[in-house]
C-alpha cells in the first residue's frame, strides 16, 4: 500500500517541487535585478537632516519585504555658506566635513583653493561620491540617513542655508536566507527525483 501511495504521489511531488523550484528562481532572478534610488530633502536646519529611503524612492518601487544591498551612491548638496581664512604660503584652505550619524562615518571634505577668503557663497553645488565608501553604503541598508555639516572651527565661517540635498544610487535586491534554502532544496529535490525515474527506467 505504501508502495502505491508513494508511485501515485510521485508525479505530484514533482509538480509541487517544480513550481517551489520556478517560484525561487525567479525571486533570484529578481534579486539580481538592479534598483536606482534618490531621495531629496530640504533642509530646516543647515547643519543637521535625514533622508529617509521609502520603498517609492526605488525604481522599481521595493515590497514591504524587500532587503537590499546599495551598490553605489552620492550624496549632492547645494548650499550658503561663508568660507573662513588659513593662510599656506598663498593657499587659502577651508573645509567642510560630512558625518553620516549613527555610527559617525566621515564621508569627505570640501577642500577650497578656488574660493575667495572671508566671502559669502551662495547656492554652491557639492557633490560627494560614496562607491568607495563601504561603511557609508551599508549605512543606508536602514534607509535612514543622517547627514550633519560641520565647517571646521580653525578655518572658521559657517553655513547659513542648505537649499536641497539629494541622496542617490543604485542598489540590488538580496534574498532572504529561507529563500535560498527552499531554493536549494527544491533543486536537490528535482535532482534526487530524476536519480530515482532513471534507475527504475
Amino acid at each position: 500500500m505504501m508502495l502505491k501511495i508513494i508511485k501515485y504521489s510521485g508525479p505530484i511531488l514533482l509538480m509541487v517541487l517544480f513550481f517551489g523550484l520556478l517560484a525561487g528562481t525567479s525571486f533570484a532572478l529578481n534579486s539580481g535585478t538592479p534598483l536606482t534610488f534618490e531621495d531629496t530633502v530640504y533642509p530646516t536646519n543647515p547643519l543637521i537632516w535625514t533622508h529617509i529611503l521609502e520603498n517609492t524612492d526605488f525604481t522599481p518601487n521595493l515590497d514591504a519585504t524587500d532587503k537590499f544591498k546599495v551598490t553605489d551612491a552620492k550624496l549632492d548638496i547645494q548650499m550658503d555658506f561663508e568660507l573662513g581664512t588659513f593662510i599656506i604660503p598663498g593657499i587659502t584652505v577651508g573645509f567642510i566635513d560630512v558625518i553620516a550619524s549613527g555610527d559617525s562615518i566621515y564621508l569627505g571634505s570640501l577642500d577650497i583653493f578656488d574660493l575667495v577668503p572671508n566671502a559669502s557663497y551662495n547656492d554652491y553645488f557639492w557633490s560627494i561620491p560614496l562607491g568607495g565608501n563601504i561603511s557609508a553604503l551599508d549605512a543606508m541598508r536602514d534607509k535612514t540617513f543622517v547627514v550633519s555639516l560641520l565647517i571646521n572651527p580653525y578655518f572658521g565661517g559657517s553655513i547659513s542655508h542648505v537649499d536641497y540635498s539629494t541622496l542617490s544610487g543604485t542598489a540590488v535586491v538580496t534574498p532572504e536566507p529561507g529563500t535560498l534554502v527552499l531554493l536549494g532544496a527544491g533543486l536537490a529535490g528535482l535532482g534526487l527525483y530524476g536519480r530515482k525515474r532513471m534507475r527504475k527506467n
